[in-house]
Formats: structure tokens, C-alpha cells, sequence
């Protein structure tokens, strides 16, 4: 008797007509809540089951995909377009641009997209516009993933182990036994279970053949105390097994694809790309100003768009450009006038002066008041000592000596660096109250001398050029809430300076990040690595004043074409299923295939996706048909010769009452046919079994075994 199936329950309207047919609670398709991605579905799943995945991102993401199992591939968890909303990202992108180049921009770069606002951007003279446009990516079925996986180990196999078989059907004992003596598993009676199937994989097949995890399920019309004997292997290939859960017998078991449990997730593989188009330099408002020296040149004033070349001098001028971005876009030249000194203070430094005065980093009091422009016995020049001023850099200053000048008059005019923060105490050595904590830029000025003619000057609303004189703009200038008479004589003072950070210049294009640490990235401030774009290297040095400063180097990019691994004739699979097997250049992406061709895409570091196609197999399909046999025979009437008029013949098992066998077409499927057995007669004993095969009589009534009473009854098909 073949291995291929065996069913221990004996077919005769005897036994079958006097059972009764259990009512079974099935495990069926199930259609999970939503679940929030990444979701772990830890269980198996029968065919046509779902799982909603929803997803909310920090960038306006929000999208829901409906994953099935089985749809449109059998034994996979998959989604298609129509089943999958909303969007990985959606938020506004703003970046500047130069005011003169803002149309053409929106017609080339930016075509197509939503303009969010557009807006003159704050202290740039009109030249600078914010820009902002949308960035969204509406989710597809290439957003969501489902990573599935096996839960059959060595712990849940079922005994012996070395049969390698796992069954899940929420049952105690499993329904499904690999316990049998030989190379076969077994489908144990009905009786005492609530379920009528149960999930088995096979722990010898790898993953990804469809033979390895299928749903088995015991026909409802088939007798409850029947055993199905299932093949295991043979060894070598499994094909008796795979050939049954492919082509089971009918009327006793049916088998299904299902699915494995899977960990979920949606737009996980979709970050937003970096979105800042192509701008044109644009040269920032250090352009026309004076400055004493290039490390005047605060960087923040280089460029307002784009990024700064090295500054180099040239007689009495500083020299730099604003390179696009990429460096492909236009060049903006820039220059400044070099100025003999923004600092004069020809005497010796006071004690208690940790660095000498600078640019950003001062304090200038006077007994007069003071401007940007000298006014004879009213107004001292900012950054230039005189008579009734005095000018130190950061340090304490425990007593008022350092400002001696300023003090042999009385206190009526200060200024302080757009780097400093100066505390005046009201007694010596830092003790008392604390008369003034002001940090710049700011230029006081005592209010007693508000209404006066002279002060009329427009000091406080004129605007400063320069770079040193500009760090004051009119909202950092103001008289003072109180007389400053007081601020002077018997006081002390603590000068502080915050210095910014400022970067290392990098021309020309580089393959790799030329900026890695504080020496060779910053000019000033301590360095810290960023996330680079597709067109730069970035770095930030921050300086004492807690302010990161962002840096860039140009990437040298090398642009080539995906292009596509050529295949000639016609194939039954899909032959490209990775970026070595599916192009010559570039990076691979499965692409949805058509009726009559399979199909992806190569794509190259242009960003562009080049289509490949190859042909698909067309296979024409011949059922099998069985040869028919009319009447009742002794012996099996059929053979590879006679048995199907279309089709393999294939030997199968037979039952009590027919001989079987089958008739595989082309198209892989198995037509299963018969003939009637001749009439037989079956003796039993007292109690109604069966006497053992050895004693049947056949063409004629049976006789009981020795000493025992007997009944026959004859059945027919």
C-alpha cells in the first residue's frame, strides 16, 4: 500500500451511517484592530487574515496600511496601493535665498510644489527672502514592511524532534502526532478536540519554499475516528509530503497557504530626503563694511546665502566669494575695506585684565557721553580713549583705578562689546549690591543729560555703518533709568566676554569630510560633528557664547546612470531579485510586474530610475482526464497505458470499495479517478468486529473463526 496517504477508518455505510459528525470551532481568517508601527504579530495566521498598521511621524506623517495574508501573494504578508493612506511626511521646508533670484527658483527648482510663505528675511537690507515650500510623501505598498519569521525551534517540535515537525493549534495534546513508528505524521481522531485543523511547518524545508508552513484541515464530511496517515518525506527530496499538501485527498483533509508571524512596520524606510534645492551665493553683510583685520570678519557676515571661501588680502581690501550650493550654482564676489584700528587705548593695561580689548570684546566708560562720532567735551568716540575715557578688555577689577580717567569727571556715558557682560558692584573688591549687570552691545548714557542741546544728535536712532560700529544697532542704545554719577568712585567691576565660534575655511570639492576636530574645523569654538547633506559635509563650532555655528565643505559628487543587467528570452520567475543580479550600475528596486513581463529598476547616483523588463514565460495547460471503467473489477483495470485519456498516470491508494489512481496534466493538477471492486462479503464475530483480513470469503458467505457465533453482511459500492 503506498505511504503517500493511508486513512484508518474502514468505508461502509455500516459504520459511517451510525456516527454522529462533531460540530467544529475552526480556527478561521482573522482581521486584526489597528496597531500602532512597528506591531509584532507573534502567531500564526490562515489565508485572507489582515493587520491594520497605523503610523504617526514627527514630520506630519500619518498613514494607515491594511496588510493581508495571502493577497496578492500566497503565504506572504503583502499590500497593495489601494489598501494604503495618508502620508509618511508632510511639513514645510524654509531655507534663504537671494531676493533677486526668488522667481526663478520657484520656476525651476521649486515647479510643482506649494509655496508656504515667502518673507523678507530681518537686517539684510531687502536682499535675503525665507522661502518655504511643502515636502510630502504620499505612503504606497513599497512603505510597508513585513518582516515575518518562525517560531518552530527545537523546544516547540514536536516528538521524535529529528522528524523536525511543529504544529500550532491551541490543543493539548497537538492534533497532529509525528509520533508513528515509520517515515510518515499523523492527523490523530476528532473526538475530544474543538478544532478541526492546525497550522504545520515543516523545520527541514527552508524558508520561502510555500510547502513549508500550510493550514491542514479535516473535511467536515469525513469520519471523526479516522486517522490521516500524512508522508514525511522521502528524506532526499520531501516530494511525497510536498505532494500532499498540494494535492490532498479529497473528502478527507483540505490544506491551505498561511502565513508566518511577522513584526510590521510602515514608512519606516521612507525618511524625508533632504529637501534644500540649489542656491546662488550671496555675499552677507560684512560686504562694503571696514574691519581692522580678516578675524574681524565675523563668519555669520560673510555669506547670506551659500558658503565662504577663505578671506585673503589684497593692499588694503579683503577678499572672499559666496559659493552656491551646489558649487554648480553662481558665485557671489565680496569685499571689505581694511581699517588701521577700531580699538585705541595707547595706555599701558590695568590690572586685573585677563586680554587686552577688542573688536567684540570691551568696556569704554566715560565722564562724558558717548557716540560713534567724537563731540568736543560731550561725546567720546567708542573704541577710542581720550581724556574724560578709559577702555579695558575682560578681567576683575577690584577697585575703580582702571577707570581713572572716567572717574576724575563722573560716570555719564558706557559702552559694552556685543561679546561682553559687565557687573558693577557698589563697593570695592565685588562686594555690595549690584549696580548694573548688562550684557552687550548696549551704549548707556546718563539721563540727566537728556534734554540738554548738545545730546541731540541722533545717537540713539542714526544708523552706525561698519562692522564695529554696527554691532550697536539704535535698540541697543538708551539713556539710564537712574543718575550713573554713582556707577563710578568707590565701585568694582567684573568684565566677562562669550567669543563665538567661527569656522575653518575648506575650498574645492572633497570625498570625504576634511573637518574632524577643533584644530583642523574651527577658527574659534569647539567642534561638533552634524549630519551631512547630499551636497555638503557639515560641523558646527560653538563658541563661548554657547552659539553653534554651522560649517560645510563641498562633496565632490560623481554622477552616473543606473543601467540594467541584460537577459535575453523568456523566464517563468523573476530573474532579478537583487542589485547583483539585476544591474550592471546602480542600486536595485522591485518594481510591480504585468501579464507579460517581469519588471525593476537600476538606479544611479543621479537619483534617476531606469526601467528593466524581461519576459515573461507563457505556459499553455492540459488537465488531466480519467479513463472511464464502467462496471466492477476483481483487479485494478488501469495502467499507465489505459488509465487517462489526458495526463501522467499515477498509482495511488485504494479504498475497501474501488481501485484508484490519477491523472496529472500539465498544469500540475491531480485528477483522481476510480473503478468499482468486485462484491465482497465481510465476516464478524459476536461483537460485531471485523475477523481478521486473512478470513475473508470472497464471492461467497463467510465462516467465524473457530468456536465463535458470526454474522456477515455484504456491502457494495
Amino acid at each position: 500500500m503506498s505511504k503517500r496517504i493511508f486513512v484508518s477508518a474502514f468505508f461502509s455505510c455500516v459504520v459511517l451511517c451510525v456516527m454522529a459528525i462533531p460540530v467544529y470551532a475552526a480556527e478561521t481568517p482573522k482581521d486584526h484592530p489597528p496597531k500602532a508601527s512597528p506591531y509584532k504579530l507573534d502567531e500564526y495566521s490562515r489565508d485572507k487574515s489582515s493587520v491594520t498598521i497605523t503610523f504617526t511621524g514627527e514630520q506630519g506623517g500619518s498613514a494607515t496600511a491594511k496588510v493581508y495574508c495571502g493577497a496578492p501573494i500566497g503565504g506572504k504578508w503583502s499590500s497593495v496601493d489601494k489598501d494604503v493612506t495618508g502620508v509618511c511626511y508632510n511639513f514645510n521646508f524654509c531655507y534663504d535665498v537671494p531676493t533677486r533670484d526668488v522667481a526663478s527658483i520657484k520656476a525651476t527648482h521649486l515647479a510643482g510644489k506649494t509655496i508656504t510663505s515667502q518673507t523678507i528675511k530681518a537686517n539684510t537690507n531687502g536682499e535675503v527672502t525665507n522661502l518655504c515650500y511643502q515636502v510630502m510623501k504620499k505612503a504606497t505598498a513599497a512603505d510597508v514592511a513585513a518582516d515575518d519569521y518562525s517560531k518552530c525551534t527545537s523546544a516547540n517540535m514536536l516528538s521524535p524532534k529529528e522528524k523536525q515537525l511543529c504544529a500550532f493549534d491551541e490543543q493539548t495534546p497537538s492534533q497532529i502526532s509525528a509520533n508513528t513508528g515509520d517515515d510518515m505524521f499523523k492527523m490523530l481522531s476528532a473526538n475530544g478536540y474543538t478544532s478541526n485543523g492546525a497550522f504545520m511547518e515543516y523545520g527541514k524545508i527552508p524558508m520561502g519554499d510555500n510547502s513549508k508552513l500550510k493550514w491542514v484541515e479535516r473535511e467536515s464530511g469525513y469520519n471523526p475516528n479516522g486517522t490521516v496517515m500524512i508522508p514525511s518525506g522521502p528524506e532526499s527530496s520531501l516530494a511525497d509530503y510536498k505532494d500532499f499538501v498540494r494535492k490532498p485527498p479529497t473528502g478527507v483533509v483540505s490544506t491551505e497557504s498561511a502565513c508566518f508571524p511577522a513584526q510590521f512596520s510602515l514608512c519606516a524606510g521612507s525618511p524625508p530626503p533632504s529637501p534644500e534645492p540649489p542656491v546662488n551665493g550671496l555675499c552677507g553683510s560684512a560686504n562694503g563694511g571696514t574691519y581692522k583685520d580678516i578675524a574681524s570678519i565675523h563668519a555669520s557676515a560673510r555669506c547670506y546665502v551659500g558658503i565662504p571661501t577663505a578671506i585673503t588680502q589684497s593692499g588694503n581690501k579683503f577678499v572672499w566669494s559666496c559659493k552656491g550650493i551646489p558649487s554648480s550654482e553662481k558665485t557671489d564676489s565680496c569685499s571689505a575695506t581694511k581699517q588701521s584700528e577700531d580699538i585705541v587705548r595707547p595706555e599701558p593695561p590695568p590690572v586685573g585684565e585677563t586680554a587686552p580689548p577688542s573688536n567684540y570684546c570691551f568696556f569704554h566708560v566715560s565722564g562724558m557721553l558717548i557716540g560713534k562720532d567724537p563731540v568736543p567735551f560731550w561725546f567720546s568716540q567708542i573704541g577710542v580713549t581720550d581724556f574724560a575715557s578709559n577702555m579695558v578688555g575682560p578681567g576683575e577689577y577690584a577697585r575703580s583705578q582702571p577707570f581713572a580717567n572716567a572717574d576724575a569727571f563722573t560716570f555719564d556715558g558706557i559702552a559694552i562689546g556685543r561679546d561682553t557682560t559687565v557687573t558693577i558692584y557698589s563697593k570695592p573688591n565685588f562686594q555690595g549690591s549690584i549696580i548694573l549687570n548688562q550684557k552687550g552691545p548696549a551704549v548707556i548714557n546718563n539721563r540727566i543729560w537728556a534734554s540738554s542741546p548738545q545730546a541731540q544728535n541722533g545717537w540713539q536712532t542714526s544708523t552706525w555703518p561698519g562692522e564695529f560700529h554696527g554691532q550697536f544697532p539704535p535698540s541697543s542704545r538708551r539713556y539710564s533709568s537712574s543718575d550713573m554719577h554713582a556707577w563710578g568712585h568707590g565701585t568694582s567691576v567684573k568684565v566677562t566676554c562669550s567669543m563665538p565660534g567661527s569656522c575653518a575655511s575648506y575650498d574645492g570639492e572633497y570625498t570625504s569630510q576634511p573637518a574632524t576636530n577643533t584644530a583642523n574645523a574651527c577658527g574659534a569654538g569647539s567642534y561638533s560633528d552634524l549630519s551631512d547633506t547630499d551636497t555638503s559635509y557639515r560641523w558646527a563650532c560653538t563658541g563661548t557664547d554657547g552659539i553653534a555655528r554651522t560649517c560645510a565643505a563641498t562633496k565632490k559628487i560623481v554622477l552616473n546612470s543606473g543601467e540594467c543587467k541584460g537577459y535575453t528570452g523568456e523566464f517563468s520567475t523573476q530573474p532579478a531579485s537583487n542589485a547583483a543580479s539585476g544591474c550592471a550600475v546602480g542600486s536595485y528596486k522591485d518594481l510591480g510586474d504585468t501579464e507579460t513581463a517581469f519588471r525593476w529598476a537600476c538606479t544611479g547616483t543621479d537619483k534617476i530610475d531606469r526601467t528593466c523588463s524581461v519576459k515573461k514565460k507563457v505556459v499553455v495547460t492540459t488537465p488531466g482526464v480519467c479513463a472511464v471503467f464502467e462496471g466492477s473489477y476483481s483487479a485494478q483495470p488501469a495502467n499507465s497505458g489505459n488509465g487517462c485519456t489526458s495526463g501522467s498516470y499515477r498509482n495511488i491508494a485504494d479504498s475497501d470499495a474501488a481501485y484508484h489512481w490519477g491523472c496529472i496534466g500539465t498544469d500540475d493538477v491531480e485528477q483522481v479517478c476510480g473503478a468499482r471492486k468486485k462484491q465482497l462479503v465481510c465476516t464478524y464475530d459476536s461483537n460485531n468486529k471485523i475477523i481478521d483480513r486473512a478470513d475473508y470469503c470472497r464471492g461467497g458467505g463467510g465462516r467465524p473463526k473457530k468456536g465463535v457465533a458470526a454474522m456477515s453482511v455484504a456491502s457494495a459500492i
